[in-house]
């Protein structure tokens, strides 16, 4: 056992000393490794080239640069059909020029003066008019009689309601 023992001791001697000396190499070759410009590592440049150490130029007789490229045609060794931008989203369409508005004739009645005025339903809310009022855009009151209305708009459209029947009248949208 005791003889174990010595062989150890003298084989730690060697590879303390071995060791020793491989620290020293290295620390002496660090300054010249450091001698770039700027005092740093070497910088790549934009083109993918990278200078290749000085010792790596001496012992295996590398070129002074070294080109790394990817092993694909493609520019993007990543680049997949399958995932895909959305496209962008339609424009909504323009407003509508007019509108529909339903208009209903729910009757007249007449003044002690002789006046008719015409009792109309526009959408949901009531008007009361007189012969010549507007009502509704540039539609105005022609006739009122018993069982129908007459309306008519600038451009002499005209238009005859019937009594209690909703009527559609395309107007300009606002």
């Amino acid at each position: 056992m005791r003889r174990h023992v010595l062989v150890l001791n003298w084989l730690m001697i060697p590879t303390a000393v071995g060791l020793l000396v491989l620290l020293l190499v290295t620390l002496m070759g660090w300054p010249r490794v450091m001698q770039a410009p700027g005092g740093g590592l070497p910088d790549t440049d934009a083109a993918g080239l990278h200078p290749a150490p000085q010792q790596a130029r001496q012992f295996f007789g590398w070129a002074s640069t070294v080109s790394w490229r990817p092993l694909t045609n493609a520019a993007n060794p990543f680049f997949t059909l399958a995932i895909q931008p959305l496209p962008p989203p339609k424009p909504p369409p323009p407003p509508p020029a007019t509108r529909k508005v339903d208009v209903t004739y729910r009757g007249f009645f007449e003044t002690s003066a002789r006046v008719r005025r015409a009792l109309i339903q526009v959408d949901d809310k009531q008007v009361i008019a007189a012969k010549g009022d507007k009502i509704l855009a540039e539609y105005g009151v022609v006739e009122i009689e018993l069982r129908h209305l007459g309306l008519t708009n600038g451009a002499g459209a005209a238009v005859k309601l019937e009594f209690s029947k909703a009527m559609a009248i395309e107007v300009p949208a606002k």
